[in-house]
């Protein structure tokens, strides 16, 4: 089944009401100790004016900037979602073999990109890196870093920076496997939605994405089992910018640019030797049981090594 809405969105206020909130906290109050302690534990944070030292707050509110920076120059966008866990396509052939990409959008200059953004159009572009080798290469000076985060480990599966360009604009559910993000949002506000890597959240969400290409507009009355998630749902202001640990689900709306153009910067870094070896998140269980011999032997190793971690009292994440 292939659900195609007229209106994108999360599903939040359709399944479970979510009680719980995420920690939140003033950027210039926030100690490296504090967010490591969240990072340790796989605990999401919202950072206020995270974003207040970066040049790309002031300069990216500057359209004439984002003209003079990105003019001539085109992108990959998308109209619609890009359909989330990829690996569907290998795992379940019959159902996701063609399965699209980020690769299969349309080709925009900056000019078009913005008349659509602005004209609250659904546009996006998908996981550009901010370097000098891609079209969004001028905007990686604008970037800066965090006060809280003084020594971020190199990411080991993403660019250490990935920048979304949107107008109206909706990710679906999904998890990073890998490494730690900061969701730093520029222009204009987005809605996020969050539900914990626990067993049960897997199970729900897994059984969906192997029946439907988009779990977000998935309808509750044919998965009655979304009722039982109760999804923190937040919103993060231009200059916040939000934790999200890996393994946790997350979707990402913006519901209107309100005739503006969105950035979001994914900051990414390495997550501690512990997060990485973690047998416990459901995700490394699934991988074990459609893994080969040698991966399953390298995963079984990853086990002892994250026990004899937990001997040195090392926090972990309190997972239910």
């Amino acid at each position: 089944m292939t659900n195609e809405p007229t209106q994108w969105t999360s599903g939040a206020e359709l399944w479970g009401a979510g009680s719980s909130q995420v920690a939140t906290t003033e950027a210039d109050v926030l100690t490296a100790e504090r967010f490591q302690s969240h990072v340790d534990e796989s605990r999401p944070l919202l950072v206020r004016n995270a974003l207040a030292s970066w040049p790309a707050v002031s300069r990216w509110a500057d359209r004439s900037h984002l003209r003079t920076a990105l003019g001539g120059r085109e992108f990959v966008v998308h109209r619609r979602p890009v359909p989330e866990m990829k690996w569907r396509r290998e795992t379940w052939p019959e159902r996701f073999g063609n399965l699209t990409g980020p690769g299969d959008g349309e080709s925009l200059d900056f000019a078009a990109f913005e008349a659509a953004a602005t004209s609250d159009e659904f546009v996006f572009t998908y996981a550009v890196e901010l370097d000098e080798t891609t079209s969004l290469g001028p905007l990686a000076d604008d970037a800066g870093d965090f006060h809280f985060l003084p020594r971020p480990a190199a990411p080991r599966y993403y660019g250490r920076l990935r920048a979304f360009l949107h107008g109206r604009s909706y990710t679906d559910w999904h998890v990073h496997p890998n490494d730690e993000t900061l969701m730093c949002q520029f222009g204009v506000r987005k809605r996020v939605s969050l539900l914990p890597p626990t067993q049960r959240t897997w199970d729900v969400l897994i059984h969906v994405a192997r029946q439907e290409t988009y779990l977000g507009p998935a309808s509750p009355d044919e998965h009655p089992d979304l009722r039982t998630l109760s999804p923190i749902v937040l919103d993060v202001r231009p200059g916040d910018a939000l934790y999200i640990p890996p393994h946790w689900w997350h979707a990402v709306e913006c519901p209107t640019a309100d005739g503006g153009i969105g950035v979001t910067v994914a900051y990414c870094w390495g997550s501690p030797l512990h997060i990485r070896l973690d047998p416990r998140f459901p995700v490394k269980r699934f991988r074990s049981a459609h893994a080969s011999l040698p991966k399953r032997a390298k995963l079984a190793l990853g086990r002892l090594a994250w026990l004899g971690l937990r001997c040195t009292g090392r926090n972990v994440p309190q997972l239910a």
